[in-house]
């Protein structure tokens, strides 16, 4: 089986691309795992380590800014390259990426895949000597792992809820009553039922 050439992580929340650039990247020899939205790349960066990352901007839940920002954040995940790959053209747009630690800003429109491909060859021939590992409390990995558990500590579970919290109200707080015998629902001040006649007790 042949190695590949490099395990890339792309994110865009365009399925139609990233199944198109998945298929293409793949003949090409690379390894290729797809995210949807910047909050799921972060958790995919922390859990498989890719060579290289190739970004969208425009996105849900972690904009491509947000996420470029999170990599330079920890030490485990400063030196992934990540090659932006966006519609936007404008040049404020570029320097931002690139002042937030981007290797390369592409324009979707202007950028063929042999281009793509060519630039993720130029910089993972740069980093072939490999990332150390960070320790993890200065990893994303490690930061992810401590949202969770802080989202954990913070949400009460049903266990742990007071008793008499359910979601059935305690019987004196209820308006309605019902018949034991024939199982109409009938008000609590009545006597007696109203459809068979029994004695309310």
């Amino acid at each position: 089986m042949t190695m590949a050439k490099g395990k890339l992580l792309f994110i865009d929340d365009d399925n139609f691309l990233r199944k198109v650039y998945q298929a293409e990247l793949v003949d090409k020899g690379f390894d290729v795992t797809l995210a949807v939205d910047g909050a799921d790349g972060l958790e995919k960066v922390a859990a498989s380590r890719p060579d290289l990352i190739i970004l969208d901007l425009i996105m849900p839940k972690k904009n491509g800014f947000e996420v470029l920002a999170d990599l330079q954040r920890y030490e485990d995940t400063r030196s992934i390259p990540v090659i932006v790959l966006s519609n936007l053209a404008q040049s404020e747009d570029q320097k931002r990426a690139l002042d937030l630690g981007a290797v390369d800003y592409l324009v979707k429109d202007n950028t063929t895949l042999d281009i793509i491909a060519e630039k993720i060859e130029q910089h993972l021939s740069k980093v072939r000597n490999g990332h150390t590992a960070a320790p993890a409390e200065q990893s994303l990995s490690g930061e992810l792992k401590r949202r969770k558990e802080t989202e954990a500590e913070n949400t009460p579970s049903q266990e742990s809820m007071p008793k008499g919290t359910a979601a059935t109200p305690p019987a004196s707080s209820r308006t309605h009553n019902f018949c034991s015998s024939c199982g109409t629902k009938v008000k609590k001040e009545d006597k007696f039922c109203p459809n068979c006649g029994a004695r309310m007790d």
